[in-house]
C-alpha cells in the first residue's frame, strides 16, 4: 500500500488582499510579506491546507452577506451556488462578463477549488486588489519510490494567456516524437509538435491575437535556422 500527495506553492501577482481575495484564496495560507514587491505567497499542502468550493462559497457567502447582499431573493432554479456568484456579480457591475458567465454555467463548484476558475471570479469582481496573474509550481510524490509516481507541473494564469505544463506531458511528447521520427513519419512528428503548440495556443484569450500569433510563428519558422 503506497500513497500519492500532491503539494503546490506560487504567488498571486497584486496590488493588496482585499475582502475578496481572502474569501477566493485565504485557505491558501496567504503570506503578504513574501516575496514583497506585489507577489502573495500561498501554498497547497497534502494533508495540512483544504480549499474546497464549498470552502470558497462559504467565505463568499459572507462577504456578500457584509456588503449588504440580499441572498434570500434567488430563483428556484437555480443553485445556491450559482445565485450567490450573480449577486456579487450585479453588486460588482459585471452581470454581463461572459466570461464569468461561461464558468458559472459550466462549473459544479464541487471539489477543490481551481486557480483558473479562482482567477475568472477575482477578475470579475476586483474591489481595489488589482490581481494580473498567477503563478505556481507543484509536486506529486510518493512514500515508496513507484515508478513515474514523482513529477511535477508548473504554469502562468494571466489576463491575456495561461501556459501550463507537467513533466508528464513532456515525457509522453518527447516519445511521440521520438517514435514519430524512429519510423522516419516527419509529418507525423510535425502533427505532434502542432498539438502541443495549439494546446499552448489554447490559452491565448483573444481569438484576434490567437490568429496573429499563428501567423507570426508560421512566418518565423519558416525562416532559415540560425
Amino acid at each position: 500500500m503506497s500513497n500519492t500527495y500532491y503539494d503546490q506553492t506560487g504567488v498571486l501577482c497584486l496590488q493588496t488582499i482585499t475582502p475578496v481575495i481572502k474569501a477566493l484564496f485565504g485557505g491558501l495560507s496567504l503570506d503578504p510579506d513574501y516575496p514583497g514587491n506585489g507577489e502573495v505567497y500561498f501554498r497547497k499542502m497534502a494533508e495540512v491546507d483544504s480549499h474546497t468550493w464549498d470552502d470558497v462559497v462559504d467565505e463568499l457567502d459572507d462577504l456578500a452577506r457584509s456588503l449588504g447582499i440580499d441572498l434570500e431573493s434567488a430563483d428556484p432554479d437555480e443553485s445556491e451556488e450559482d445565485t450567490l456568484l450573480w449577486k456579487l456579480a450585479a453588486h460588482f457591475g459585471v452581470g454581463e462578463d461572459e466570461v464569468l458567465a461561461a464558468l458559472i454555467e459550466a462549473s459544479t463548484f464541487e471539489g477543490d477549488a481551481d486557480l483558473e476558475s479562482l482567477f475568472v471570479i477575482a477578475q470579475a469582481f476586483d474591489d481595489g486588489h488589482g490581481l494580473t496573474a498567477i503563478r505556481f509550481e507543484g509536486c506529486w510524490h510518493c512514500d515508496k519510490p513507484r515508478l513515474f509516481e514523482f513529477g511535477g507541473d508548473g504554469g502562468y494564469i494571466g489576463r491575456s494567456a495561461s501556459v501550463q505544463g507537467s513533466s508528464t506531458e513532456f515525457l509522453r511528447l518527447g516519445e511521440e516524437i521520438d517514435a514519430a521520427l524512429g519510423k522516419s513519419d516527419v509529418d507525423g512528428a510535425a502533427e505532434v509538435l502542432q498539438r502541443h503548440i495549439a494546446g499552448i495556443l489554447a490559452g491565448i484569450d483573444a481569438d484576434t491575437t490567437r490568429t496573429a500569433l499563428r501567423a507570426s510563428m508560421a512566418a518565423l519558422l519558416a525562416q532559415p535556422a540560425i
